[in-house]
């Protein structure tokens, strides 16, 4: 008798606390952006015409461009691929996280896992978001192992992730970086397939995006992969993009030599698990003294993200006395 009055009481102590918290989400907004910055790694992607310094006149190079753009779009988190290290991080304002200092970033290079080679940099808000957890796999049959790489691609690829904690929301989001190989259509797909293996145990059910240059259409086998399209192992992710504007065009290109073309297909992506809503999505063509940033145009997608408010401590304190109280009495 005094075993079930004692759960009674609990439970109605329960539902009551319960009540006090709130059962709706709150949505919170989220700016992204996706831009192949363009290697600089030989003496034209130094000093040529589209060269990341300019000697001749230092306040017109490519890098402040780069910089440029992102600052104009003002991400809350930015994927960037093709970058050295000296192109990323010397905090002078010749390189990205010199000119963006309200970002940290996370990344490193493909060659050794350290600094050498290109990066697949993931930057984050400083004053929103918190490092959580990262890391990096190679894209290889060996992914643990640094500086590996798929037989027959033309170059050594990378995944770049972080785990962030979302300080306007109380939210963790899993983010992922890559660029997929550019000369070999096996080694995109074995690629595609290997990211997907590794979301379920480094995302779990957080909300993902997963962003790059995947050298690729939204047509082909190796998107389709990506996106997991009939994978029971891990949501489907939805082109953010193609979302905002559902209609396919053939002045979709985001890669362009420098030539400002707009002809042909999107190769730069941004993708999400459902938890995101996309709102808006664009291939941003800005030109800065009629030059271009990059090679290729960055792609930016907006979404707002549904957050449903964790219980507060009291609430959770009170709920635990509930529980003992009614495993006191069952005693």
């Amino acid at each position: 008798m005094r075993f079930g009055l004692a759960l009674r009481a609990a439970g109605a102590l329960v539902f009551v606390l319960a009540a006090l918290v709130p059962a709706t989400a709150a949505e919170v907004s989220l700016r992204t952006m996706s831009f192949n910055a363009r290697y600089a790694g030989t003496a034209e992607g130094l000093f040529g015409e589209n060269g990341w310094y300019n000697f001749g006149d230092p306040s017109d190079a490519r890098n402040l461009k780069a910089i440029q753009v992102a600052k104009d779009y003002a991400p809350d988190i930015l994927g960037t691929q093709e970058l050295l290290y000296f192109q990323l991080d010397d905090f002078s304002g010749a390189t990205l996280a010199g000119g963006l200092t309200d970002y940290d970033y996370y990344g490193v290079g493909r060659e050794n896992g350290v600094a050498l080679g290109e990066f697949a940099a993931i930057f984050y808000l400083r004053d929103r978001f918190n490092l959580v957890d990262s890391g990096t796999f190679w894209l290889s049959q060996t992914p643990e192992v640094a500086g590996s790489k798929y037989p027959g691609a033309g170059s050594i690829r990378i995944a770049s992730w972080v785990v962030l904690d979302d300080a306007s929301s109380g939210q963790e989001l899993f983010v992922l970086n890559t660029h997929l190989d550019n000369s070999s259509s096996a080694a995109r797909s074995y690629a595609a397939g290997l990211i997907r293996d590794f979301l379920p145990s480094l995302a779990g059910n957080l909300p993902t995006l997963v962003m790059g240059d995947m050298n690729a259409t939204e047509t082909t086998s190796v998107l389709t992969t990506l996106r997991g399209v009939g994978d029971p192992d891990f949501p489907e992710l939805q082109d953010a993009y193609r979302v905002v504007h559902p209609v396919k065009l053939s002045n979709e290109a985001t890669y362009h030599n420098f030539s400002g073309g707009t002809g042909g297909s999107r190769i730069d992506f941004i993708l999400n698990t459902d938890d995101f809503t996309p709102q808006d999505a664009t291939i941003v063509r800005t030109t800065y003294n009629g030059r271009y940033p990059s090679d290729h145009y960055p792609v930016t997608a907006d979404f707002t993200l549904a957050v449903v408010p964790e219980p507060g401590t009291r609430v959770l304190f009170l709920l635990g006395i509930a529980a003992l109280f009614a495993t006191r009495f069952r005693h």
